[in-house]
């Protein structure tokens, strides 16, 4: 794996979710997600910095690792996004609903919403950013993107 192009996209990866959180908590929504006592007045960034890099590693690795030849780039990209999705940010919603009390169910499904976007346009961000170059040979049949 070539480490140079994994750290660049690891940065992509980094830099379109810290800004587009941002924007999107810090700025457009940041009256509808204001809690009473549930979130900081202030973020500890270097944690906020070092789980979007974790996350960010993450994302481009085991995207990259499961790349296949025969399969469209975006394709592979939005499934890839949409397993995430599956993977982690559903289920955390769901379970933070079922055990927390500072929010109605609209804010966790809007959050779902605004995570679904932004990791599928992800997802085919870091797939057209990794192309095809490398990638392992797809499986015979079977069907799917």
């Amino acid at each position: 794996m070539p480490t140079k192009k994994l750290a660049i996209g690891t940065l992509i990866a980094f830099l379109f979710i810290f800004f587009l959180d941002y924007l999107w908590y810090g700025v457009l929504m940041s009256d509808y997600f204001a809690t009473t006592d549930a979130d900081r007045d202030m973020p500890l960034f270097p944690y906020l910095i070092l789980g979007t890099l974790c996350m960010s590693y993450a994302f481009c690795y085991i995207y990259y690792k499961g790349r296949e030849k025969e399969k469209p780039v975006v394709a592979q990209g939005v499934r890839y996004g949409f397993m995430v999705m599956l993977l982690m940010f559903i289920p955390m919603a769901l379970i933070r609903y079922a055990v927390q009390d500072h929010a109605p169910l609209s804010q966790y499904l809007t959050d779902l919403l605004f995570r679904f976007i932004q990791i599928i346009i992800l997802g085919v961000i870091i797939a057209k950013f990794f192309g095809l170059d490398g990638a392992r040979p797809g499986k015979s049949g079977g069907g799917g993107i």
